[in-house]
């Protein structure tokens, strides 16, 4: 009954390691997993927010290089020539570097990108011709060109939108999986935690109940001394019964010899007897003849 109640109890405490390590690894598991999530999310947000700024830049590219055309045409400065020319180089360099990775988005920026060139190209078709001459060829000129302008800025702003549509939503989506990860990683620990308090609850039952068995089995082992102990006086008594019964067991065999010596010398004694009965008897019949004669005479 001891060793079913000890085997009772291993397989107890093996069944509730296994099922608290087993509950562990599945929430270190998911909190690892929404982490990664999350981690990703969070790249994927910080890539979707340098798309937007590089739409961004090219758009200010865009703008600046705008207001140098107006200048341009207004005063016929040359100096703003190289200016243009300079937002019109950061305006192809931001476009590349948005990297766009959906079709949608690469169609959106080759648009933004023919379109500007081609706002470029009525630019440097009209400005020799208008910069600097009367108001009225420089607003036309002007007018012409703003024909163009959204043309550029609407694939422009639309890119932009998609890009701040995924940041945000990537965003909502890191934050929710590292919530899930922390909720994760909180559910872990209680578990840890109440799998300790109750393997330690349960240890203490089983170290009480383990103690009272000791205890219980000092007092049978006591017990048992105590009968062994009585057994063993037993077992000198008995051998001192042995031995007695040794010596009348001999005594009786000597006995038993002086009885037959007896019995021998009492029919000795018996023959003895009979032999002084005849001869008695003899001698008496002999007087008696002695007798009969002296009367005859």
């Amino acid at each position: 009954m001891a060793f079913d109640a000890s085997g009772d109890a291993t397989r107890r405490v093996a069944l509730a390691s296994v099922l608290i390590v087993a509950l562990l690894a599945a929430a270190f598991g998911v909190t690892i997993w929404r982490y990664q999530h999350s981690r990703a999310a969070s790249t994927s947000a910080r890539q979707s927010l340098s798309q937007q700024l590089d739409v961004q830049n090219a758009a200010t590219a865009f703008w600046q290089a705008r207001e140098a055309m107006n200048e341009y045409l207004a005063s016929g400065e040359q100096d703003l020539l190289s200016e243009i020319t300079d937002g019109k180089t950061a305006f192809a360099a931001s476009l590349q570097a948005v990297n766009a990775d959906e079709a949608n988005e690469q169609a959106l920026i080759a648009k933004a990108s023919a379109a500007n060139d081609t706002f470029v190209a009525r630019f440097d078709s009209l400005a020799p011709a208008a910069a600097g001459t009367t108001p009225a060829q420089e607003r036309q000129a002007i007018e012409s060109i703003n024909t163009l302008e959204t043309s550029v800025t609407d694939p422009l702003g639309k890119l932009q939108q998609i890009y701040a549509t995924e940041v945000a939503d990537r965003r909502a989506a890191a934050s929710t999986a590292a919530r899930q990860a922390l909720i994760a990683a909180l559910v872990g620990a209680a578990l840890a935690l109440l799998g300790g308090i109750a393997f330690s609850l349960y240890a203490l039952r089983l170290l009480g109940r383990l103690g009272e068995r000791e205890r219980a089995l000092r007092l049978t082992v006591g017990e048992l001394h105590e009968r062994e102990e009585a057994l063993q006086q037993t077992i000198e008594t008995l051998s001192d019964r042995d031995q007695l019964l040794e010596r009348i067991t001999a005594t009786a065999s000597v006995l038993g010899g002086v009885a037959n010596e007896l019995r021998a010398a009492a029919q000795e004694s018996a023959a003895a007897t009979t032999e002084q009965s005849s001869a008695v008897a003899e001698t008496s019949a002999t007087i008696e003849q002695l007798a009969a004669t002296a009367t005859g005479i």
